[in-house]
């Protein structure tokens, strides 16, 4: 693997991971101060208001990050991408920062409404995609280190009993604001100033739309379980046990999908150039890797789910170890619909297909929802998310199969299944002799991780040799 990829991935992986490790942290305290009813408050809340900051992105982050990687070289091209880009997202953010407003003004839970709003102020001024495409992941991880770490400190600061829910939410959103803004103070380096008369926005629109389609899709099986959880069981509890699976989910996840923002910068560079050879070297390269890690992470979450739950979360959220086993599949079907999807599809220009497979996943979720929900209430939504995402996965894999061999595909994942079942089967055994505890959840990781990488050395596995020469080096 190219060494500057796997800086980039290096550097994405820790961007993305604290963009979830901050509430991963603070989730015992936050657990346990604000309890599951107000996680529960929260995460509907939260649910409603990512509505707005979809329209609000309008799909300018795919579109910018894959126009920049097409233009890497040349700063003017890259200067008129990136402001073309910007006035798009400058009006859909205002626009929908005022539907907002109206939509906050007449609820009834208008204040902690208004405290949310800076998310969407956040995306106003985020223009975190422009450094993604000329693989700049170093200025997006740094900022977040800083802000991230200014957020864990004022939490434990500031937020203090249950009442502080307004307080929690305007730390979180008022440090993701502060950092959007912070990324304009570097953007000399690489952006020239346009005239007016050289810039088409509106030409670029389409594009955008097009890549608007399959975000709306995604939104509806990310955020929709939440709100319909909500809807239907009218119980704050269940809201609370959800989001902090998903949580927990999302966190490992992040590990596993963070190359594809490095991947589709790369990939689009290569099509652009017309080399297609390193074009499908660089994809088989990213599905070995998205096997390599998400088998053990899902099965490892699997056999350690009933000893981590209870001391990181406290009492009252038992169900949430259930709900994280039921979830786990996600971070392979994700994993393996991130390289084909976000790295393949929508870097080469083939974002209708995408569509298609995210709009399908939609369909299954929100039919699946409507039924489930209603008879098994948060594990109803888990088992629709997990089948959401396989349906992806699949639809996404038949499109690109004259591309890309599906057998070559899943071959590959063969010894990373064996090498994982054996893991999972171990640490199912030593767990139940162990006590909750803390120390107990990291002996089993450590066994897990240990068993796993030693049945993968002796399989000489690439990805283990690879890692063991950077080791060394």
């Amino acid at each position: 693997m190219d060494s500057k990829i796997k800086k980039n991935y290096i550097l994405n992986s820790v961007n993305q991971v604290l963009l979830l490790i901050v509430p991963l942290i603070t989730t015992p305290y936050l657990s346990r101060i604000l309890e599951p009813d107000g996680i529960g408050i929260y995460s509907f809340k939260n649910s409603i208001t990512a509505y707005f900051v979809l329209f609000a992105n309008l799909g300018t982050s795919y579109y910018g990050q894959r126009a920049i990687s097409y233009c890497q070289d040349d700063i003017n091209r890259r200067s008129i991408a990136f402001w073309e880009t910007t006035i798009i997202k400058a009006f859909s953010s205002l626009f929908s920062l005022i539907a907002y407003y109206v939509m906050a003004y007449q609820s009834d839970s208008s204040l902690l409404y208004y405290i949310m709003s800076l998310n969407l102020i956040s995306c106003l001024f985020d223009i975190s995609w422009l450094y993604q495409g000329i693989e700049d992941f170093k200025s997006v991880a740094t900022r977040n280190l800083l802000f991230k770490l200014l957020n864990v400190a004022c939490i434990f600061l500031f937020v203090k009993e249950k009442s502080d829910l307004n307080v929690y939410s305007l730390i979180s959103y008022g440090g993701m604001a502060i950092n959007s803004l912070s990324l304009w103070l570097g953007i000399h380096k690489h952006i020239r100033f346009i005239s007016l008369k050289k810039l088409h926005p509106l030409k670029k629109l389409p594009a955008v739309l097009s890549l608007f389609a399959p975000t709306i899709a995604i939104e509806i099986y990310t955020v929709l379980d939440k709100t319909m959880i909500g809807w239907i069981t009218k119980d704050s509890f269940q809201s609370g046990y959800y989001e902090q699976a998903l949580k927990i989910i999302k966190t490992a996840l992040a590990v596993v999908t963070s190359m594809g923002a490095v991947m589709m910068s790369r990939i689009g560079h290569y099509h652009a150039s017309k080399e297609e050879d390193k074009l499908k070297l660089s994809l088989l390269e990213s599905y070995k890797f998205v096997w390599f890690l998400s088998i053990p992470i899902c099965f490892g979450l699997i056999a350690v789910s009933n000893n981590f739950v209870p001391w990181f979360l406290g009492t009252g959220y038992e169900d949430v170890s259930s709900l994280i086993k039921i979830l786990s599949p996600l971070i392979i079907c994700i994993g393996i619909s991130n390289v084909t999807g976000i790295q393949y599809l929508v870097p080469v220009g083939r974002q209708n297909e995408y569509t298609i497979s995210v709009i399908t996943g939609s369909v299954v979720n929100l039919i699946l929802n409507s039924i489930l929900i209603s008879k098994f209430q948060s594990y109803g939504a888990a088992i629709a998310s997990v089948c959401a995402e396989l349906t992806v996965t699949v639809v996404q894999l038949i499109i690109v199969r004259k591309n890309i061999s599906i057998k070559s595909i899943l071959l590959q994942s063969v010894k990373y299944v064996v090498a994982g079942l054996i893991m999972l089967i171990s640490i199912s055994i030593i767990e139940n002799y162990m006590r909750t505890s803390i120390r107990s959840t990291i002996f089993l990781v450590a066994v897990g991780v240990l068993i796993y990488s030693v049945i993968l050395f002796f399989e000489k596995d690439d990805m283990i040799k690879e890692f063991l020469c950077n080791k060394k080096h």
